[in-house]
């Protein structure tokens, strides 16, 4: 029987060079009467060592170039994120100052201020996450929720998402699209201030399903269906079918019994 063993140690040679060496130690005992045998053999491994070396230091440089691009992704997403929230400030002092109160156009304002927060808040987690290029879905949509339960406080928000992450140019329209159905909802639907709103994210057979459901007065039976674009359409819905149609999903809308429940579906593919 053969049993061996291998080192690499470092030696001096007759120069004082160092020098990178295999040294195999092999000990032979079959057809041996006197008892074992050992067999050693040293080899000059330089070029070995100096190949690795060279392949753990590109490893090395690889890793910090990495990690140099995720510090200046950070960075971009806080920035982007900062300058949305500069605008909104911006919309909100100009709300403010307007002579004689609010002006005629305060509730579209005021929509377009949930848009920009829901953008920035996309980048916000970008910039808190170790995956630069993802986003959680579920802590996504639960910090959108928390915005929305200050719309309306007479109304409950309960969302419950799964978790899945997504990529920022799906996230954006995933979170105005939730958003939006939300916002809608919670001003349409709730005229006594008072009702549930339920939010939902979840994987359907391979899909991407979004649910805004809400126990409230209900939607005019001409609505019931898969939605389409249309002439009679407020903006707030054709922004929702222009993302849907942008991420290849449907949108459709159906009796709650009470309330409405409004429902989309966009293929997996298009957000992972």
């Amino acid at each position: 029987a053969t049993e061996t063993a291998a080192v690499d140690v470092q030696i001096n040679d007759q120069r004082d060079r160092l020098l990178w060496v295999e040294v195999r130690v092999s000990r032979v005992s079959e057809g041996q009467e006197d008892g074992s045998r050992f067999v050693v053999v040293a080899r000059d491994v330089g070029r070995r060592r100096a190949l690795e070396e060279t392949q753990r230091q590109q490893a090395r440089e690889l890793a910090e170039a990495v990690e140099r691009q995720k510090r200046l992704l950070r960075e971009i997403h806080h920035r982007v994120k900062n300058n949305l929230q500069l605008i909104a400030s911006l919309m909100r002092l100009q709300i403010r100052r307007h002579p004689g109160g609010a002006p005629p156009q305060e509730p579209e304002l005021q929509a377009m201020l949930g848009r920009l927060q829901t953008m920035a808040r996309a980048h916000d987690r970008l910039y808190h996450d170790d995956d630069t290029g993802t986003v959680s879905l579920r802590r996504y949509l639960t910090g959108l929720t928390a915005d929305l339960r200050q719309l309306r406080p007479g109304v409950t928000v309960d969302g419950r998402f799964a978790e899945m992450r997504i990529g920022l140019p799906q996230a954006v329209p995933v979170g105005l699209i939730t958003n939006e159905l939300a916002t809608n909802a919670l001003k349409h639907a709730f005229p006594r201030g008072r009702g549930t709103l339920r939010l939902r994210a979840e994987v359907v057979d391979g899909d991407l399903a979004v649910t805004v459901e809400d126990d409230g007065i209900g939607c005019p039976p001409e609505m019931i269906g898969i939605v389409t674009p249309g002439p009679s359409m407020g903006l707030g819905m054709t922004m929702v079918i222009s993302l849907v149609t942008q991420l290849r999903g449907a949108v459709s809308i159906a009796a709650a019994e009470p309330g409405t429940r409004v429902r989309v579906v966009v293929p997996r593919a298009q957000v992972t």
